[in-house]
C-alpha cells in the first residue's frame, strides 16, 4: 500500500490531530499515516521548507504550521490554528525533540530535555475541546 492509499477501514476518519515535529522522520511518518487513515492533521516544526513540502504532498487534509514546541506562545497559536483550520481537536502527538547543545552540565541538560514539556501545558488548555468530541 502506498503512503496515500487509504486502508479499507479508515480508523481516524473525521478526527483532527496535531503533530509536533512533523516535517521529517518519525513525525512525518505519523502525519502521513494519520492522513492515510482519514484524519485531518495540523503539524508543526521548525523546518519550514520540509513542512511546506509535506503539506503539498499530502493535500487538503494536512496543514503545516511553523512553530517551536518549546515556546508556550507558539504552542497556543498552533492549537488555535488547528481549531480554526479544521474546527475541532481530537488528538495531540508531541513528537518534537530538542537535542542538548552547548553546556552538558546536569542543570543545563535538564533544562534542554524538559523544555518540550512546555508543549504539554499549551495543549492542556485545549483538553476540553478534545473531551467534548468523545
Amino acid at each position: 500500500m502506498d503512503a496515500l492509499t487509504p486502508s479499507s477501514r479508515l480508523r481516524l476518519e473525521n478526527q483532527v490531530a496535531v503533530v509536533t515535529g512533523g516535517a521529517q522522520g518519525i513525525g512525518a511518518g505519523i502525519v502521513r499515516r494519520f492522513v492515510q487513515e482519514g484524519a485531518r492533521v495540523v503539524f508543526s516544526d521548525l523546518l519550514a521548507e520540509k513542512g511546506k513540502a509535506l503539506e503539498t504532498e499530502l493535500g487538503q487534509n494536512a496543514s503545516f504550521y511553523p512553530a517551536d514546541a518549546t515556546s508556550p506562545s507558539d504552542c497556543q497559536a498552533l492549537m488555535k490554528f488547528a481549531m480554526e483550520r479544521f474546527g475541532a481537536l481530537d488528538c495531540v502527538v508531541n513528537n518534537a525533540e530538542q537535542l542538548p547543545k552547548g553546556d552538558l552540565s546536569p542543570i543545563f541538560l535538564w533544562k534542554d530535555l524538559t523544555e518540550p514539556l512546555l508543549f504539554y501545558f499549551g495543549a492542556r488548555s485545549w483538553e476540553s475541546n478534545m473531551r467534548s468530541r468523545t
